[in-house]
């Protein structure tokens, strides 16, 4: 009887061989495309940063302007807030006498005005929003500090919703300067990254990467939209993400507008 004897070395061999190669073009393919999208994960990281950078150095006269807004969420349904310790002679509070005199303008982001009135020692009433408003958005003031007293019929509802120092954020718009970019401001800033002789300056001053180009559109709070060139390569990666940013218009009020923003 014979026995055939089969030879399987040479099949193991190309196997190995197959693989071999397979594992090589792939890590071929992922040397080649590795540097691409490390590239994109950082463009698209450098939006926020590059949102901060374009506005941080934006200052305008504001007029004495103190904005307060919650930092924790409205949870029960009244029409007034209780802000306590917000009155005082301190960096972070309102002087009295504004309070007893009337030379307090008080609005929300809509401009509508607010009534005030002064309870216990040291805590201020504010309200006028309707049923419901404060624990769905919360509320954000605007106080004006006036030369001449104003009418003010008061906040007679002793009901409302109670403020502790660590449920809202105290900002100043001084003389000196104001903590958000000026409508002017944004406009001139348009004009000059629209403008070829000053944009690479420009995009140094920002620390945009080498090789990027970044552009923008910016909505005041009438629809009014303003913004830069996009001229983005075709097949070129765009990155591109929307931010809320608070402006004072012409007539120095705060204003919420939207930025668009784009890196390629």
């Amino acid at each position: 009887m014979k026995y055939k004897i089969n030879n399987k070395r040479g099949s193991h061999v190309g196997v190995v061989l197959s693989f071999i190669i397979f594992i090589t073009f792939l890590l071929f393919v992922i040397l080649i495309i590795q540097p691409s999208i490390r590239e994109e994960q950082d463009k698209s990281r450098y939006l926020d940063t590059l949102r901060l950078n374009l506005f941080q150095n934006f200052t305008t006269s504001g007029g004495d302007i103190m904005v307060i807004y919650n930092t924790t969420p409205v949870t029960s349904q009244q029409q007034c807030v209780r802000l306590f310790t917000i009155l005082g002679s301190g960096e972070n509070q309102i002087p009295f006498e504004f309070v007893s005199e009337n030379r307090l303008r008080i609005v929300n982001l809509t401009n509508k005005q607010l009534n005030y009135s002064r309870q216990g020692t040291d805590h201020l009433r504010i309200g006028g929003w309707p049923s419901g408003y404060l624990a769905a958005n919360g509320f954000y003031l605007k106080v004006y500090f006036l030369g001449e007293p104003t009418t003010n019929p008061g906040q007679s509802s002793s009901n409302c919703v109670g403020a502790d120092v660590d449920d809202f954020e105290v900002a100043f718009i001084t003389e000196e300067g104001s903590i958000f970019p000026g409508e002017e401001q944004i406009n001139n800033l348009t004009e000059a990254v629209s403008t070829e002789e000053l944009y690479d300056a420009i995009k140094l001053a920002l620390d945009i990467p080498p090789g990027s180009d970044f552009a923008f559109n910016f909505t005041f709070s009438d629809g009014t939209i303003i913004g830069t060139g996009w001229d983005v390569p075709s097949g070129t990666g765009l990155f591109i993400r929307e931010y809320s940013v608070l402006y004072l218009d012409s007539g120095e009020d705060i204003q919420l507008g939207k930025l668009v923003l784009g890196i390629w």
